[in-house]
């Protein structure tokens, strides 16, 4: 191909009558045909392929900025958006399996009798046979992952004894919340079917498909006119590169989120009725930790007059408070330990590793005393006592003996609701046979011991937190958790792993709860380093601009194995050599450098694919002319 760029002027005289046959389009393209065709592209592969959750704020200044904000995560590192596409297309499709594999349990067992409602020995409960179960497909199940239905809990949310971290779920009435996949699950378990149409779905999605036709054309004309270029030996230019990176996320998200619905603005609002039960011991569970050892179950009053419960045992014992394992501490065996640690030891403490936050429920006191007797309470009281017990069994436990619980019309429609459906009534062999809480005052946490193994000698009350019902909720993970309070499209609740440590290590805490991101992390970013390598004999307006792309693609590639080989060894010296020392503080601000440096890499990335464009070669401009004449933008 002539490497002769021709600049045709046409002189048009409006009074003479001038006609010509034919004119070829020009084989060549200018800076502004390079800029636009590559925005174009850009604007097109993100916005348009982005398939986000279900908004809480609908106004529509929050939808653009809530968009916008995902388009700019995804520009400055794409390998986030694919995580999240991958991740919920496995969630979508296991939610789906799931739940139609309990369809094939329940046509099992659906006699053929032409009966409306049926006994189930699946769920132990009626339900009205098949035409209770909705259409099970990707769509539904990708509704459900998305935040497609919430569920009305303004009755059954009590302010007073609500967890801490969880007040910033419930700010405005009326109080709903996301309902997550397990939760969809136990409920269809136990022969509740969350019905909703398909024409419902289809209804709230904004799905456009000529608006996807477009984008398809011109990905595919850009797609088509690089590989050209390769084939006429004719150069790239770097903001080509660089969008043919998001041209190929794109299609990776397409593929992804095919059956995922769009722009969903309004969630499908649930009555809870009759699984209200359900709901309140899930929200009971989640939300109210900090209760599992402050409510004891003890059996209900069955007559007026009747003496209150014998209390067990309280939550501490004298004789039975830290736990038999680990190693006494004594300066001589632990000389690493900060000097001003030894001010708060007690001088029997044990060393013994803390459990992870998310198995630890706080205990909320740090001085104990006798449990108090119990007396019984009526319903129109305004609060509990420590030792108080409603007529329904459930007993309030403080070390605080003058800590009162306030009684709300929430706290009772929940509990009333939970009890009904779960009454519990083996609570005195309950209170024998399930594990025991004990102790350990060092930590201040608790484990669950089998009685088998050991026990207290007086016994103890039957607090929530030895029931399976009522055990701890994983935080790290949405997925695990009844409702997705707080998801914002990552399944991944990343402030467990930042509000504790503080620093860039509990960054390399959250890589080490979930291994498998870290290896897509590390393939990702080494595939978007090794991508923009590919133009390392390409000609930059400057030398210096040539070095900096170079190093920056390669730094992106090599930083996260780097980190992940030296970050658990300097993760440790770090937390053996104390907090505040110089050595800590010196390593967390090292790795804190890095990372910024890492984000810094990719920002100029970025901005070199935009402003080499002031010198490139002239191969740049010259188009073949066959490849304009296809339709684009």
């Amino acid at each position: 191909m002539s490497n002769n760029i021709c600049n045709l002027s046409l002189e048009y005289d409006a009074t003479k009558q001038q006609n010509v046959t034919w004119i070829d389009s020009p084989s060549a393209r200018g800076t502004l045909n390079i800029l636009q065709s590559c925005v174009l592209t850009l604007v097109a592969c993100i916005y348009t392929a982005l398939h986000l959750d279900v908004p809480l704020k609908t106004a529509w200044h929050e939808v653009f900025l809530y968009k916008l904000k995902w388009v700019l995560i995804t520009l400055f590192a794409p390998e986030i958006s694919v995580y999240m596409a991958a991740d919920q297309l496995q969630q979508a499709w296991s939610l789906k399996k799931r739940l139609l594999s309990l369809v094939c349990e329940v046509q099992a067992v659906v006699p053929d009798t032409g009966e409306s409602e049926v006994e189930l020995p699946l769920v132990g409960s009626k339900t009205n046979a098949m035409s209770a179960i909705p259409e099970i497909s990707l769509k539904y199940a990708f509704f459900i992952i998305m935040g497609g239905v919430r569920v009305n809990v303004d009755d059954i949310i009590s302010l007073p004894d609500l967890d801490f971290k969880a007040q910033r779920h419930f700010t405005t009435r009326p109080y709903t919340i996301r309902v997550g996949p397990k939760t969809i699950v136990q409920l269809a378990e136990k022969g509740y079917w969350i019905n909703i149409p398909m024409q419902k779905i289809d209804d709230k999605s904004k799905a456009d498909v000529l608006q996807k036709c477009l984008v398809m054309i011109q990905v595919s004309w850009m797609v088509m006119q690089c590989i050209v270029r390769k084939v006429y030996n004719l150069p790239l230019a770097l903001l080509e590169v660089h969008t043919m990176v998001h041209v190929a996320c794109a299609m990776f998200l397409y593929l992804c989120w095919l059956r995922k619905p769009l722009n969903v603005l309004e969630p499908e609002l649930l009555d809870p009725g009759k699984f209200k039960g359900t709901i309140a011991l899930l929200v009971q569970q989640q939300f109210y930790p900090n209760m599992a050892t402050r409510l004891a179950l003890v059996p209900p009053q069955e007559y007026p007059g009747q003496p209150p419960p014998r209390r067990r045992g309280g939550l501490i014992s004298h004789d039975w408070i830290t736990p038999n394992m680990g190693q006494r501490i004594t300066r001589e065996e632990f000389p690493w330990l900060p000097g001003k640690m030894w001010d708060y030891l007690p001088p029997d403490a044990w060393a013994r590793l803390r459990p992870d936050l998310s198995d630890r429920l706080p205990l909320g006191a740090w001085r104990w005393l006798p449990p108090r007797p119990g007396r019984w309470i009526t319903y129109e009281e305004t609060q509990m006592r420590p030792g108080d017990v409603l007529p329904c069994g459930l007993m309030y436990h403080s070390e605080f003996q003058d800590l009162p619980l306030p009684l709300t019309e929430e706290f009772l429609n929940r509990w009333d609701a939970i009890l009904k459906a779960f009454p519990f009534h083996d609570r005195e062999e309950l209170a024998s046979t399930s594990k025991f809480l004990r102790v350990n005052r060092l930590g201040w946490d608790f484990e669950l011991v089998n009685p088998e193994d050991d026990a207290p000698v007086q016994g103890q009350d039957l607090f929530l937190a030895r029931l399976k019902e009522f055990a701890p909720v994983p935080v790290g993970i949405f997925r695990t958790m009844p409702f997705s309070a707080g998801k914002r499209n990552l399944d991944i609740n990343l402030k467990v792993f930042t509000e504790n440590t503080g620093s860039s290590f509990g960054l390399l805490k959250f890589f080490r709860a979930f291994p498998w991101l870290a290896g897509l992390a590390l393939l990702l970013s080494g595939i978007y380093g090794g991508v923009h390598l590919s133009a390392w004999i390409s000609t930059f307006p400057s030398i210096y601009e040539q070095i900096l792309w170079k190093v920056s693609c390669i730094y992106i590639a090599a930083v996260l194995p780097v980190y992940f080989i030296i970050g658990p060894a300097m993760s440790d010296v770090a937390f053996w050599s104390g907090p505040e020392t110089f050595t800590a503080v010196g390593m967390s601000t090292v790795i804190s450098l890095v990372l910024l440096t890492y984000g810094v890499a990719r920002v100029f990335i970025i901005v070199e694919s935009f402003i080499s464009l002031r010198l490139v070669p002239l191969g740049v401009y010259i188009s073949p002319t066959w490849v304009q004449m296809f339709p684009h933008f």
